[in-house]
């Protein structure tokens, strides 16, 4: 695939002067033949998502689908981010089941390429965006569902309309424009284990006269926690198996200077908070017997409340201008909580470079005399890691709109004023000041009034508390918490303005019509800030340390879209339409790049459409990818140099004699490195220097509406999307292998060791350009709809994804050896995998006051690696193997490995409505009728099951609306 970046004039581009000229051609010779008839019927003409024409014909070359209030309404979900998840053409991305990487907020990814790949418009304008993830990526959970008066998904790139970010596709959320009276409706919805509560309370009022019409919404919702440990699939970190979740245990696990192996208490109730640990109350770490099952102290699904205040104007100036305004300020209020903070720290740097002190043999509580050179003790007493926060945004779209008659022809035009900021503020409690914790664990002394110190009598430490790391859990008293933890306070901010102005008319008569034209201007300015606490920036923090990070962008972008009528009413073109569009924009941080588009909309009979279109499309840098400040992760990596005996696998004696010379080279034994953890430091980054992501679309399908069948519909597409040039970072995995198995230098540079042991204490992975992405398959959806005499009326809908392929290349770093993987089908862990189907189907049937309506969700089965099970035998459907795609270097990506097989999952769906006759209404309905549990995965970070899946259990619910 090739890797460089779509700059300055594009192919489509060239051709679009080409293009142009022909029209103009065929509109000179023909033009005085096809005036339009002056008692023509008059349409109203809209703006359909993915184009800027006002036309009267909503069916366009580009797939869109649209869902109405209605359908929004029978999913019985209170979130707009939720309800398209669930569509067949969503993919994985953040949401309320994020627990360990969530912040909060609910995204969308379209065909799986990534929330900051998707572009989410509230009213054909860009909409607020999240504040953590400094990506332009958009939170949701902040706009009320109650106001959205149908979503229209754009299933193809987008760029020459809307610029950056529209690749996989476009969201456009169109909210109410007019409301009369008072309306006010309550939700509740609760799991049928009793937990996981939603109550969501909407009042929307409005009025509307001739020249004036205005909306006000104001909104609550609130979501209630469940806990990890109370479903059975994840209240193990890997279900089906008893392992060791962590060596880290509120009891502790202790090295002793002078004594080989690690060591824990023998009876861990003992003592008493406080009290000095006897000595002989000891014995060796015993693995699995004193490990911790961390799982429980978890969420499974986060809570949150979400207060939202609405409001949208119009206001007509005069009989040809109007003014038009909607503002919208939310808050929410969200957790994550994560167990208790496992802290570990070793004089030899085990641990890391921020860790590097013991238990003085002077120390008050230390029992051993002597000192302790490896300490692992998780801090139950501090209840969790909780990670909330509270955020604030505000969103204004101010416009003027309007027409003018020139050259007998009408002129629509708009210019605007957009602007979004969002601000975030964060604190993270259970966390610990490693500063302090080295203070109290050294010399400390009982003085002449009895009060424990810390140093010596004749050179006190102020302030310092002494620690006991050995008594078990609860012999950390709340002064000792009271000075070593500290409540890490982050803040973040995400600022964009912009300015815009649009027009659009019909410029002259082509044989069928006329040629339409629609041309703007946009200004965009986008900047932000992610500020860490001082401990968190410092490293002196028990959290991941992480750099400040600050930055923005402007961009200035003009674009112009023809749409052209070529042939109408004749034998085999009932209608022939050709539309094509270009954009201009130049960017201050790496230059202009052009991206246009071609559609052409034929209907060889009036009961058959067939469209197609060629895009191009991009995503310019974000400000993470550009300016991120240097952060930690620590991901499981298996080091090539691991010798025998350590915690991950020797895979030092497999190496071949180079490959063992390159481990040397860099430090590691003879015998291979001492690798303690599986999990290394890695630190990311941002680069300056990089160049956008580039996109070709291609789409081709069919709709079939046959006048013979009234209220049938039918129709595929197929599509296709060749992403290059991505922004992406070499894992750690990838940088170690580059650099021990392919020799790569520039790699071997990105790794630290530890001197003697050869351990790896950290590996560089900023952000870069290079890789590339394919992704193919097939739309379908159909949908039928009757009336009945006696029976009332029918509605049937068909919609279904079937994904051919999703190809990811990333640059390994060594000449011609890529890695390449394949994920379709083949789960990869967490949101990885591109179900090979996913249909959704819905039967709706209303009858007087009453509507009942069934819906099913079904996601195809897949495979996935399952080597990490702890018991292959039992764990692993197919333990024996088979060739299996995964990444790897210098071969072909194929391996003989264990597998595990995702079952195919169908959840079943069923709501009740009735409409009182006292302008109230009823909705009640169960999600997951079937009580269908997800299928278990090994390879998925937490809960062994992907967010992609509903919770275990039934959801019930109840909503009344009264209109007043």
């Amino acid at each position: 695939m090739n890797h460089q970046p779509y700059l300055g004039t594009k192919p489509l581009a060239r051709a679009l002067g080409a293009v142009l000229a022909g029209l103009a051609a065929v509109a000179t010779a023909q033009a005085q033949d096809n005036t339009a008839s002056d008692d023509a019927e008059t349409l109203e003409s809209v703006v359909v998502t993915g184009s800027k024409i006002k036309r009267t014909d909503l069916e366009t070359s580009q797939p869109v689908l649209s869902i109405s209030k209605e359908d929004i309404q029978a999913t019985g979900l209170t979130q707009i981010g939720d309800i398209l998840q669930d569509l067949t053409i969503g993919g994985a991305t953040l949401n309320q089941t994020f627990n360990n990487g969530g912040d909060g907020t609910v995204r969308v990814s379209l065909r799986d390429l990534g929330s900051n790949r998707t572009l989410v418009l509230v009213n054909g304008r860009r909409f607020a965006p999240a504040g953590t993830a400094l990506s332009g990526a958009v939170d949701l959970s902040t706009l009320p569902t109650s106001v959205v008066e149908r979503i229209e998904v754009l299933k193809d790139g987008a760029s020459a309309i809307y610029g950056s970010d529209a690749i996989a596709g476009v969201i456009n959320i169109i909210t109410t424009d007019s409301f009369e009276g008072m309306e006010a409706s309550a939700y509740f919805s609760e799991t049928s284990e009793g937990d996981g509560r939603t109550e969501t309370y909407d009042f929307t009022t409005g009025t509307s006269s001739d020249r004036t019409s205005i909306v006000l919404n104001a909104s609550f919702q609130k979501n209630e926690a469940v806990s990890a440990g109370d479903r059975e699939i994840s209240a193990v970190p890997q279900f089906g198996a008893d392992f060791c979740a962590s060596s880290t245990s509120p009891v502790g696990r202790f090295g002793l200077a002078g004594r080989t192996g690690t060591f824990t208490l023998t009876n861990p109730t003992a003592t008493l908070p406080g009290q000095v640990q006897s000595a002989t109350n000891i014995r060796p770490f015993s693995i699995p017997q004193d490990c911790y099952n961390f799982a429980p102290d978890n969420y499974l699904t986060t809570p949150q409340e979400r207060y939202a205040l609405y409001a949208k104007l119009r206001h007509d100036l005069s009989s040809n201008i109007a003014f038009k305004v909607e503002t919208l300020y939310s808050n929410r209020t969200s957790e994550q909580l994560l167990a208790p903070i496992p802290v570990v720290f070793a004089g030899s740097g085990l641990f890391g470079t921020n860790n590097q002190f013991d238990v003085s043999p002077d120390s008050f509580f230390n029992p051993f005399g002597v000192s302790t050179t490896r300490v692992q003790r998780r801090l139950n007493e501090t209840g969790g890691r909780s990670f909330s926060q509270d955020v604030d945004v505000w969103h204004f779209n101010g416009l003027f709109e309007g027409y003018f008659d020139w050259a007998e022809r009408s002129f629509n035009w708009d210019a605007g004023y957009t602007f979004s900021l969002n601000q975030e503020n964060d604190i993270t409690r259970g966390q610990v000041n490693l500063n302090r914790i080295q203070a109290a664990v050294g010399p400390s002394f009982r003085d002449a009034q009895g009060q424990l110190r810390c140093g010596t009598a004749s050179n006190v430490v102020i302030g310092c508390v002494p620690l006991n790391l050995f008594g078990g859990n609860g012999s950390i008293t709340q002064e000792m918490l009271d000075y070593i933890s500290v409540p890490l306070q982050d803040a973040f901010e995400y600022r964009r303005l912009g300015y815009q102005a649009n027009i659009s008319a019909p410029l002259f008569e082509l044989p069928a019509g006329s040629l339409a034209f629609a041309a703007g201007y946009e200004y965009r300015r986008e900047s932000g800030f992610d500020l860490p606490d001082a401990l968190t920036a410092t490293g002196a923090s028990s959290g991941n340390i992480r750099g400040a990070t600050s930055g923005g962008f402007s961009v200035d972008e003009a674009y112009i879209e023809l749409a052209a009528p070529l042939l109408a009413g004749v034998t085999g073109a009932q209608l022939l339409e050709l539309s094509i569009a270009t954009r201009y924009s130049d960017y201050n941080t790496f230059g202009d790049t052009t991206n246009s588009k071609f559609g052409i909309k034929w209907k060889p009979i009036n009961d058959l459409v067939v469209r197609a279109s060629v895009s191009e499309s991009f995503r310019a840098p974000d400000i993470a990818s550009l300016f991120l400040g240097q952060a930690d992760a620590f991901p499981s990596v298996n080091d090539p140099c691991t010798g025998a005996g350590q915690a991950t696998t020797n895979r030092f004696a497999i190496l071949t004699a180079e490959q063992r010379a390159r481990c040397i080279a860099a430090g590691v034994p003879a015998t291979g490195a001492q690798q303690a953890s599986g999990q290394i430091r890695t630190t990311v980054g941002g680069n300056p220097n990089l160049t956008p992501e580039s996109a070709d679309s291609n789409s081709f399908g069919l709709v079939y509406s046959p006048d013979y069948i009234p209220g049938f519909d039918i129709g595929v597409d197929w599509w296709r999307i060749e992403l290059t040039n991505t922004i992406t970072a070499y894992g750690a995995q990838t940088i170690l292998d580059a650099c021990i198995l392919g020799g790569a230098s520039a790699q071997c540079a990105l790794i630290s060791r530890l001197t003697g042991t050869g351990a790896v204490t950290g590996v560089v992975t900023n952000n870069i350009n290079a890789g590339g992405t394919d992704v193919e398959g097939i739309d379908l959806f159909a949908s039928y709809q009757w009336q009945t005499d006696n029976w009332g009326s029918f509605k049937v809908v068909l919609d279904s994804t079937y994904n051919i392929e999703s190809l990811t290349v990333i640059d390994s770093g060594i000449p011609n050896d890529p890695i390449v993987s394949s994920s379709v089908g083949n789960y990869g862990g967490r949101g990885a995998d591109p179900a090979r189907l996913k249909t959704n189907a819905a039967l709706t049937w209303g009858y007087g006051d009453w509507t009942v309506a069934w819906s099913s969700r079904y996601r195809s089965r897949s495979e996935e690696d399952c080597s990490g099970a702890v018991d292959v035998e039992t764990q692993c459907s197919n333990p024996a193997g088979a060739p299996f795609n995964v990444d790897g270097l210098l071969g072909n990506g194929l391996e003989i490995t264990p597998l595990n097989k995702l079952g195919g999952t169908t959840y079943h769906d069923l709501q009740v409505r009735w409409k009182a006759p006292w302008n109230g209404s009823f909705l009640s309905g169960v999600r997951n009728l079937g009580d269908k549990d997800p299928p278990v995965s090994i390879s998925t970070f937490a809960n062994s099951f992907d967010p992609v899946y509903d919770i275990p259990g039934r959801v019930y619910y109840l909503s009344y609306k009264h209109t007043f």
